[in-house]
């Protein structure tokens, strides 16, 4: 019964999903222009080529706008899946708890083995591109563990009955 006390209620799983899908789409859009405000390819072409000292350019890459999406991307993906991972079920058993529990601790198995492999393997700015990965890597590994799980416990019962 405690376990319940620490989970938001239900209808909070749908508001993580509304905060964590266009936080991820921002992130992801971002990432592939390295991280340098709006990204280039969704501007006109006009505003890529215009100098720095152009107000449209320092609008759309300036050093404030950039921060700004970083921060938009990087909490919205933070709150959204802490919303969606911690909510509760619309049927919350014991059943349940177990696979929440066990889906988060294969989820911390594989987030720790990947930081592991990358202090190895990975230097430079390219490290703190993965460890920028890795902060959201466990609540996003946690939802897909559990979500798989859920789903499967689902369809075996579908089966038996």
């Amino acid at each position: 019964m405690t376990n319940k006390l620490l989970l938001f209620p239900y209808r909070f799983k749908r508001i993580g999903w509304i905060i964590m899908i266009p936080a991820a789409i921002i992130g992801i859009m971002m990432w592939f222009d390295g991280f340098e405000g709006i990204p280039s390819y969704l501007l006109p072409e006009a505003f890529n080529y215009c100098s720095a000292d152009n107000q449209y350019y320092n609008l759309c890459h300036g050093e404030t706008i950039t921060r700004v999406l970083n921060n938009i991307a990087l909490i919205g993906i933070l709150i959204g899946t802490t919303l969606v991972c911690c909510s509760r079920e619309k049927v919350e058993d014991e059943m349940i708890g177990i696979i929440r529990l066990n889906s988060l601790l294969a989820a911390f198995y594989a987030n720790t083995a990947a930081v592991c492999l990358a202090a190895l393997f990975i230097y430079d700015l390219t490290f703190l591109e993965v460890m920028l990965c890795e902060l959201i890597a466990l609540p996003v590994l946690f939802t897909v563990i559990f979500r798989i799980r859920l789903y499967m416990l689902k369809k075996d019962s579908d089966n038996e009955k």
